[in-house]
């Protein structure tokens, strides 16, 4: 008989009924109990033996004090792909970490309604995925008590202690870290330049922004595409560029990311820094030099990434990992496909320091949080605390990620390889999206050379990341106002750079900014991190 390990959540409650019942209804169940078993009537549960891999992970030793019992686990997640993944692979993860798991399926489409009323109706599962932490109800909840704080936990973990002190802030809610956080890599932009432009004008590789515009100009100048034509551009920027990649170059200048803490102690915003200025000003230089593509201000993401691939410019401010889909779209177009990238992780003005911003919310996705209505007491929580470590490890990693080996995949050395790429679609690829620790993919070796490099420095970018200091902090006028008037300094940006506005007029923009509303985020955010900090 076919044994299904998951379950879709049902159709939302017709309204969200008021937070004050999801506190009611969990704070019931903060009795202590026996280790949780799954009270699923609906789901057909099998116990499996222990594996021997199962008793310890590759990373370091099992956890002190920390069995692995057998124990049913549920799990609230978001599915991501059309279908769930298949029982065997279920099955897999079953036998190596020595549980019972019974997922509880979310359609991505429709998280935020289905999480919403799960959590006003206290109707969860022992993990819960709350990674919508910018949703008010999940935000609250977090902040509420009614999920362990794990802090005092974490340390006691080998693979979820290596989780960087930063992203543990980042996911603090009141102070409570109420869930184990989604790890992603914090950093992945840098620069991807043409190599073969380089190569054909005798230069070298710049890594400090003065070497970038002598690069800059040459692309402009000086027909590196050999067409005898002057025909491209440096820079390939897109529409979102205030959001993106400029927010990367005003970090080379020192300005924050998002929001930072001046040498006062106060928490102000990237673009009321000096080096935001700065960053404009090189911006406005480049733009009228033809260095950026003068559409840029409504040029998509798309298009973007088809100038890069048919050589219209030889610099993006991107993910590092775009190199490589620049190169296979230019295949595909039926282009010469010769082109060659170098990536760039370590840009910095000449004397400073290397400063990459994290373009992934500080690196974290959000957390799996254990509601105390469902985890009735520390034993049980440890044992989740323990499963979730184990799928942190190596040998988890690969399972939600490739599936079984010798069935989806095989190993080469320290390479995966791939045995069938619509059967891994079919039964393995709705489980990468409940991955603990993304930062595992950069542990193995890659056939693609531009894949292994940018995975080596999107790793390295660790080391020099600038995180947003926000994310803990509290600020109920952010929360209901920022997203009106932002597009007071972001339509100015745009304007500055194309030559509609001086810089006293986007000074006096960003002064508009603080007269509605700004000035109190700022005052809100301050006293909010002085209150977590002392």
């Amino acid at each position: 008989m076919n044994k299904r390990k998951f379950q879709f959540v049902g159709k939302a409650l017709a309204g969200i009924m008021a937070f004050s019942l999801l506190l009611t209804a969990c704070n019931k169940g903060s009795d202590t109990g026996k280790t949780k078993e799954s009270e699923s009537s609906n789901t057909t549960k099998t116990t499996v033996e222990a594996s021997a891999s199962g008793s310890e992970t590759d990373g370091g030793e099992a956890s002190a004090n920390v069995d692995r019992d057998m124990i049913d686990i549920s799990w609230m997640s978001v599915l991501h792909t059309d279908s769930p993944p298949s029982d065997e692979v279920i099955d897999a993860i079953n036998k190596f970490a020595n549980v019972n798991l019974t997922f509880q399926w979310i359609p991505a489409a429709t998280v935020d309604e289905r999480m919403n009323a799960a959590l006003a109706g206290g109707s969860m599962a022992d993990i819960v995925t709350m990674n919508r932490l910018t949703n008010a109800t999940q935000r609250a909840a977090l902040g509420s008590g009614i999920f362990w704080d794990v802090e005092s936990y974490i340390k006691d973990y080998p693979h979820l202690a290596e989780t960087s002190q930063e992203r543990l802030d980042s996911v603090k809610v009141n102070g409570m870290l109420s869930g184990v956080p989604i790890v992603k890599p914090v950093a992945r932009y840098g620069l991807v330049i043409r190599q073969d432009w380089l190569d054909k004008l005798g230069l070298e590789v710049p890594h400090t922004v003065e070497e970038l515009e002598k690069v800059a100009m040459a692309f402009v100048n000086d027909d590196p595409d050999g067409n005898g034509q002057n025909d491209t551009y440096a820079l390939i920027e897109r529409n979102e560029s205030w959001n993106v990649s400029f927010r990367q170059v005003a970090g080379w200048y020192g300005a924050p990311n998002k929001w930072g803490v001046t040498e006062e102690g106060k928490v102000e915003p990237w673009f009321l820094h000096d080096g935001y200025y700065q960053a404009m000003e090189l911006y406005k230089k480049f733009y009228e030099a033809g260095v950026i593509n003068s559409d840029f201000a409504v040029m998509e993401k798309n298009d973007q990434k088809q100038a890069a691939a048919q050589g219209k410019g030889g610099i993006v401010i991107t993910g590092l990992y775009d190199a490589r889909n620049y190169y296979n779209l230019a295949v595909d177009l039926g282009l010469e496909g010769e082109m060659k990238w170098a990536l760039v992780n370590d840009m910095h003005i000449d004397g400073k320091e290397v400063r990459s911003l994290s373009d992934t919310n500080n690196g974290v996705g959000g957390v799996y949080a254990m509601p105390k209505s469902e985890v009735k007491d520390e034993a049980a929580l440890k044992r989740i605390l323990q499963f979730l470590d184990d799928m942190s490890s190596k040998e988890g990693f690969l399972l939600m990620t490739n599936g079984i080996e010798g069935v989806h995949y095989k190993m080469e050395g320290n390479k995966v390889i791939n045995l069938d790429q619509e059967k891994w679609k079919q039964e393995v690829q709705a489980l990468s999206g409940s991955r603990i620790n993304e930062l595992v993919t950069y542990e193995f070796d890659n056939d693609n050379p531009m894949v292994q490099e940018s995975n080596k420095m999107i790793l390295g970018n660790e080391a020099h990341a600038v995180y947003d200091v926000s994310p803990p902090l509290q600020s109920k006028t952010y929360d209901t106002l920022y997203s009106q008037i932002e597009k007071l300094p972001k339509d100015a940006f745009y304007k500055y750079v194309m030559g509609d506005l001086t810089m006293d007029d986007v000074k006096a923009e960003n002064q508009k900014w603080l007269d509605q509303g700004g000035q109190q985020m700022i005052d809100e955010f301050t006293a909010s991190y002085k209150e977590l900090n002392g």
